[in-house]
């Protein structure tokens, strides 16, 4: 998995789903989200088994996110 620079939020989103890694996104309220990413929408993506709530997802407005983190080596 590669991120690149060129894609939009939603395409990043799409690259770390396919490779079913464990992500951490920040939003613009400065606040942070880690988990899986289980699909991802127009608007939206969906975090499951968000960290620290193995028993819960998320949905994340994609205008929210400002950074995405993801494990792309080793």
């Amino acid at each position: 998995m590669k991120l690149d620079p060129t894609h939009t939020v939603e395409d990043a989103l799409r690259a770390v789903a396919a490779e079913g890694a464990t992500v951490e996104l920040r939003l613009n309220d400065g606040h942070s989200l880690g988990g899986k990413i289980g699909g991802v929408g127009e608007h939206a993506c969906l975090v499951e088994t968000v960290t620290g709530k193995e028993f819960f997802d998320a949905w994340v407005r994609l205008e929210s996110i400002v950074a995405i983190e993801a494990r792309v080596r080793g």
